[in-house]
């Protein structure tokens, strides 16, 4: 069986790089760890079909096993998760094949609307960062129609919903999932990113972390959406206390503004009723996170420094304790979930495309992360055919 021409230098990089141990990788590939050992020393090569399960183990391209030199890895849009002018974290290869996997849909979508002759976005990068607030608001309150959704007491997986049908109907890509691609096993961290947005006039897209809740999933929606207005890509991390990145704090603020306006939390705000169960209570008026109340209400100055410093403590307790206990999803219809993880649009543009024979079924299952044998099923579902 031909060898896999591979540098030493490279295994180790891509071993180190997934935070992959010897021993881990010799079980999965069931041989012995010594003979791992001797493919990073250069003693011995790994075969082809070995080497094309390391570049899957590892995910990265198959193509970079053959690099004489470990790939210089730019991300394609703004890592916005900065404390202290300096980032965050390095991004886990979990992110990185999810980022790659979505904008392969992005760009193929954008090449779909300009194949269909559509226009730019008129609405988009109407504002920058430098823009009255104010007015980003009013705009975005009026565009999504928030007068029927902000402040109705909503169940937060309809909040959630009805949000994500209003942002679609501008033609803008939302996509969501908690894994990379269809893998289970490859979870998407929700202190490594909550969201994050591509700015394209003729290809917007959002993406949200299903990981989080469902009071963090509305707002980081929201929060892309608003990078969107003001034409800046972007990954967000979406912390209240700790980012410090312009953008994101801009976002952050709007969007606490759309959820929480402060005339409707005016109107409601009682100094006289006990704090924790008044702001608990606004929480679910909004169909927000107490964090959110919590934070509008000292923005505002409704509550000192001491009080949302203590309770946002407390909150936050609640939201890990809650996080702990809840149960990830293993049923549900199959292809509702496929709807979800890659949006209406896309779904419906890339079913038809293949459908009409412009996309082979092979890529569309690619894209879709599926089964070529389930697209015609998909198509059913959506009411294609």
């Amino acid at each position: 069986m031909s060898e896999a021409l591979i540098a030493p230098t490279i295994l180790v990089w891509a071993r180190q790089r997934a935070n992959v141990s010897l021993e881990s990788l010799a079980k999965t590939l069931k041989i012995k760890a010594e003979k791992i050992q001797a493919w990073e020393q250069g003693a011995l090569k790994p075969t082809f079909l070995q080497a094309q399960k390391l570049a899957k183990i590892f995910q990265i391209p198959f193509g970079y096993l053959f690099l004489q030199t470990p790939p210089k890895e730019e991300l394609a849009i703004p890592d916005l998760r900065t404390f202290n002018n300096e980032t965050v974290s390095e991004f886990s290869p979990e992110f990185k094949a999810l980022l790659h996997n979505i904008t392969l849909k992005q760009k193929w979508y954008k090449d779909y609307i300009l194949e269909n002759d559509k226009e730019p976005k008129s609405y988009l990068q109407k504002f920058t960062i430098n823009d009255s607030k104010e007015f980003i608001i009013k705009d975005i309150f009026q565009t999504l129609n928030l007068d029927h959704y902000i402040a109705r007491s909503l169940p937060k997986r309809n909040f959630l919903n009805h949000l994500i049908e209003e942002i679609e109907k501008l033609d803008i890509l939302v996509m969501k999932s908690g894994i990379v691609g269809s893998n289970t096993h490859k979870s998407l961290n929700i202190n490594e990113f909550r969201g994050f947005a591509i700015y394209d006039k003729y290809a917007p897209l959002l993406f949200i972390n299903t990981n989080d809740s469902l009071a963090g999933q509305i707002f980081t929606l929201l929060h892309e959406l608003v990078h969107l207005w003001i034409g800046e890509s972007g990954i967000s991390l979406l912390d209240f206390q700790h980012i410090d990145n312009r953008i994101e704090l801009f976002c952050n603020e709007i969007t606490a503004n759309l959820l929480v306006p402060q005339a409707l939390l005016t109107k409601l705000w009682d100094p006289n009723i006990e704090l924790e169960e008044h702001y608990s209570h606004l929480a679910k008026v909004f169909s927000v996170s107490t964090q959110v109340i919590l934070n509008r209400l000292y923005t505002l100055k409704y509550i000192n420094f001491d009080a949302y410093k203590f309770y946002l403590e407390i909150e936050k307790e609640n939201f890990l304790t809650a996080q702990a206990y809840i149960k990830k999803s293993t049923g549900g219809n199959f292809y509702t979930t496929l709807r979800s993880k890659n949006g209406t649009n896309f779904s419906y543009a890339l079913i038809i495309s293949t459908l009409e024979g412009k996309t082979l079924y092979k890529e569309a299952a690619t894209l879709l992360n599926t089964s070529a044998a389930s697209i015609n099923k998909f198509a059913k579902e959506l009411g294609v055919i």
